[in-house]
């Protein structure tokens, strides 16, 4: 019996799967329209117990499942928020300066996006020995830090690579 594939899913993936990135084009879109519908199929996505991811979501995507794939998948994922087997939720408490107490504390890290930071902390409480990763599609602050990400232990799979801007 094989372990479901668990993933942390930045807004990002959900706004390109809704054809919402103008910087995306059709090779990208799709990467996060397959990537999607195969979590919501077999895999577990990994949210904060106290809503913070939901409530991005919700700014980037319909709760009536229409009319893009990102918004069919935030539909399933609100339906399903209480099935163990689809969404793993995880406790992440605020910090004044980090955003969040998981966040790691590291001076190389000090700039990165507070609103992207849930996404680390989830990621960071949802694996002490291996962290699920985090889907991206077209934000550039992982690829700038992934250094100092990894160093934490966490990692993050660049579905758009191509359209990334450099440091």
């Amino acid at each position: 019996m094989s372990r479901r594939r668990q993933v942390v899913i930045d807004t990002n993936v959900l706004a390109c799967a809704n054809g919402d990135a103008p910087q995306a084009g059709r090779e990208c879109v799709l990467a996060c329209v397959l990537v999607l519908r195969e979590i919501e199929a077999s895999g577990i996505v990994c949210l904060d117990v106290g809503g913070a991811v939901l409530a991005e979501y919700s700014l980037h995507a319909s709760p009536t499942g229409q009319p893009g794939v990102g918004d069919a998948f935030y539909r399933w994922l609100y339906l399903n928020k209480e099935r163990r087997y689809r969404v793993r939720q995880v406790e992440i408490a605020a910090h004044a300066r980090r955003g969040y107490e998981e966040f790691p504390s590291d001076s190389a890290l000090e700039s990165f996006d507070h609103d992207d930071r849930k996404f680390i902390a989830v990621a960071v409480v949802a694996g002490k020995r291996r962290r699920p990763p985090i889907l991206n599609a077209t934000d550039s602050d992982y690829s700038h830090y992934l250094n100092a990400l990894q160093r934490h232990g966490v990692t993050v799979e660049e579905l758009c690579p191509d359209i990334l801007k450099p440091l």
